[in-house]
């Protein structure tokens, strides 16, 4: 998309971009409508003059329309999980470790928090919440570790390092969330914020409702798939120089730039769906 400006300053955001060529359009067929015409000796009925805007009005705001349907049908967001909030137990204190033997994966919630993961060597979880009263819930079920932390109104500032080979899965409600050297499955589940992945090697599965995507990843000798839906919001994903990409790419405004060829017989498989938002394939 061009670049539109507004005095001296440039329009960013594509859904305004629209929505200031769509009153540029029928301000000008206003403007030949009620000026143009008349000057050469075109009258046309105030009746007539008045359905043409309207009908002009009505067809150059389709794409406006759908550029706020679909980003709110693609970001939209249920805080939910398998979670059985009777089986949680309450910490003591604002951090806790917990062993992980024989646990395979792990669920996060967070109704309103700022997320940092560090993936590690060892076979436990250990999380910390910055406050006082800001405790949280645990439980494990068969094979999954739960971590849920509390609703507040103030934002939590959480730090939890796991097993870096684990499958992981967010459900965060607002803040964003910061997570590095994960091997294993990332699911994550965002209705507003930034999401940053810096150091991974495994596939992962994004749906984030408004905000930003950056991910980074090391050169990973299996295939790779990363799955994104964004409703508004760029992304950004950085690959080793010598990556095989394949990108599939929808969007009603936004488009794909990318420094990798499209290749069928790719190691990372990149498809992302967006309302409104670009997404930028870049080397390491």
């Amino acid at each position: 998309m061009s670049k539109i400006m507004f005095g001296n300053k440039e329009i960013k955001n594509p859904i305004i971009k629209v929505l200031a060529i769509i009153m540029g359009v029928i301000i000008a067929i206003a403007a030949i409508v009620f000026i143009v015409l008349p000057v050469l000796g075109v009258v046309l009925s105030f009746t007539i003059s008045l359905l043409i805007l309207i009908v002009m009005a009505i067809v150059l705001a389709l794409p406006l329309i759908l550029l706020i349907i679909i980003p709110l049908k693609l970001g939209k967001f249920n805080f939910s999980s398998d979670i059985d909030d009777k089986n949680l137990l309450e910490t003591t204190a604002n951090f806790g470790e917990f062993d992980l033997s024989n646990i395979k994966k792990v669920n996060i919630c967070c109704h309103n928090g700022n997320l940092k993961i560090i993936g590690s060597d060892k076979n436990s979880v250990y999380a910390s919440v910055e406050g006082i009263d800001s405790r949280f819930k645990y439980s494990t079920e068969k094979d999954t570790f739960n971590l849920v932390f509390k609703n507040q109104k103030e934002k939590m500032n959480i730090d939890i390092e796991l097993p870096q080979t684990i499958k992981v899965t967010f459900f965060v409600g607002a803040g964003n969330l910061e997570y590095k050297n994960l091997k294993g499955f990332v699911d994550s589940n965002i209705g507003a914020g930034n999401i940053s992945g810096e150091n991974l090697e495994g596939s992962t599965k994004t749906k984030l409702g408004a905000g930003n995507i950056n991910l980074s990843y090391n050169e990973n000798m299996s295939t790779t798939q990363i799955d994104i839906k964004v409703g508004t919001g760029k992304c950004q994903i950085a690959l080793p120089p010598n990556a095989t990409v394949n990108t599939k790419f929808k969007s009603v405004a936004g488009k794909l730039n990318s420094s990798f060829p499209n290749t069928d017989d790719a190691k990372f498989h990149i498809n992302m769906k967006a309302g409104a938002g670009n997404l930028d394939i870049t080397n390491n």
